[in-house]
This record gives C-alpha cells, sequence and structure tokens, in this order.
C-alpha cells in the first residue's frame, strides 16, 4: 500500500479514536464511582495481562516517565492495588504484580464501563448493532496481526 493509502488510514482510525472516546465511551473510562483514573486503569490493565513486568517496561508502554510511574505506583501501591517484588536474577530490577484488590477493582471499572457503554448505545438499531459488530471485529481482527 502505498503512503497514501496509509496516511488516509491514519486519519480514519485518529477519527475513529476520537469517535469511540466521545460518542460511546463518554466518561466511561474515568467513572468516579470505580475511584480509578484512565491512567490507572490502563496500568491495572496492562499488569493483568503482563504479569511481572518490570517498572521500566511499564513506563514504555504507558509512555510516561519513570517519575511519572513512580508516582503512579506508589498511589495503587498504597491502596493495595499493585505490589513490587524485586526481580530474581537482577535485584535493581523491579517487577510488579497486580493483588487480589487490584484485580477487583479492575473488574469493578470494567463492570461499570461496560454498563455505561451500554447505555451509550442503546440509540442504535439491531442493523446498526450489527453493523458495528462486525466492523469492531474485522478491526479486532486486522488489527491483532499488526506487531
Amino acid at each position: 500500500m502505498d503512503n497514501t493509502g496509509r496516511e488516509d488510514i491514519s486519519e480514519h482510525l485518529l477519527d475513529v479514536f476520537h469517535l469511540i472516546h466521545r460518542k460511546i465511551l463518554k466518561n466511561g473510562l474515568c467513572i468516579a464511582e470505580s475511584g480509578l483514573s484512565r491512567q490507572q486503569y490502563a496500568l491495572l490493565s496492562i499488569l493483568d495481562g503482563h504479569p511481572r513486568l518490570s517498572v521500566s517496561s511499564l513506563s514504555q508502554k504507558m509512555m510516561m516517565t519513570r517519575p511519572q510511574m513512580t508516582v503512579m505506583l506508589e498511589r495503587l501501591s498504597l491502596a493495595g492495588m499493585v505490589e513490587r517484588e524485586p526481580d530474581e536474577r537482577d535485584r535493581r530490577v523491579t517487577r510488579l504484580a497486580l493483588t487480589v484488590a487490584g484485580r477487583a477493582a479492575l473488574a469493578e471499572h470494567k463492570r461499570a464501563v461496560r454498563l455505561d457503554i451500554k447505555k451509550n448505545l442503546a440509540s442504535l438499531t439491531a442493523e446498526e448493532m450489527r453493523q458495528l459488530s462486525r466492523a469492531l471485529q474485522t478491526i479486532k481482527n486486522i488489527g491483532s496481526k499488526l506487531d
């Protein structure tokens, strides 16, 4: 595919991200009742999928500086959601893990977000829901092939 096609796709993706965020999620990712910020939710989600990740690796995945990451980890650690463990092979490296409380907070936040999304999709017709479902499945399938 030429650069024009990639540029068009990039622009469409940005538009879709914006629409999903503004119209479907609305404020779903920062629901006050869960007590998690968007960044905290992202951090817990990453740790849920990548147990024993190092602080450096997590900082890179979240595109945050180490000092920013340290502050966030300290808050989550004090809340009992994340625990730090020294690496068995290299004591200079700190590994991170979700606690039972962290998993519970993540599950509750996801439940609340799903409920919010369902409410926001209520105005769509059955046919629009089928079209959206097919389009999202296609994006998911193609996206899973990317590096």
